[in-house]
């Protein structure tokens, strides 16, 4: 497998996502997605941002055309869960042991870093639509996660007080689920991007 990974952001321009209090699912992917792009590239990836104004269908057709086969890397899309529920958990293509690897080693780093409750790997029958075109129609492996439960507020205040941790878990999946072995970033440049991102953060809430 090439080490590219296909970054979604998981709702559009036009889609909030899912919404609660001053927490907008979108605009929340959007930090984490962003904050992630130079870490994974520390690591030795390559990384294609998805444009935020396209939907679901024209991001699949995005990565298809920006892809030549299904080994070409990662298409990993970003989300907050909703409904009651508490901690993080990942999609998978059914049937497939290789892409239930991928999302079982990405929360498994995820979950083991930020301490978020694992709800655990799931084949994308169990979601809720009963399967995901993220999963089941981009060309090369997919995944997809869902960080936290926006309307939990353990959950939430983890993720908005450590967002180094989130972002460190997600970059720490995405490396094992390459077997690509994790290398600490400099501490100055990491806490510099860090820090970027946490204003990026505070400005929105303050927005909201």
């Amino acid at each position: 497998m090439n080490k590219t990974i296909f970054l979604n952001a998981g709702h559009h321009t036009e889609d909030p996502g899912a919404i609660f209090g001053e927490y907008i699912e979108r605009d929340l992917t959007i930090i984490l997605r962003d904050g992630l792009v130079p870490l994974l590239k520390e690591q030795g990836f390559k990384v294609e941002k998805c444009p935020d104004n396209l939907n679901l269908k024209d991001s699949i057709k995005w990565n298809r055309e920006n892809s030549s086969d299904i080994n070409d890397g990662l298409a990993l899309s970003l989300h907050f869960n909703a409904s009651g529920g508490k901690g993080a958990e990942t999609f998978y293509y059914p049937g497939n042991e290789f892409s239930k690897n991928i999302a079982k080693n990405l929360l498994d780093e995820y979950c083991k870093k930020t301490k978020l409750k694992s709800r655990g790997a799931k084949p994308d029958t169990k979601a809720l639509h009963g399967s995901l075109g993220w999963i089941r129609r981009t060309r090369t492996w997919a995944t997809l996660i869902e960080v936290a439960f926006i309307d939990n507020i353990d959950d939430m205040t983890y993720v908005i007080e450590h967002i180094p941790e989130v972002l460190e878990g997600l970059c720490r999946g995405v490396c094992k689920a390459f077997g690509v072995i994790y290398q600490v970033p400099q501490e100055n440049d990491l806490k510099k991007q860090i820090k970027e991102k946490m204003k990026e953060l505070d400005n929105l809430i303050n927005l909201i």
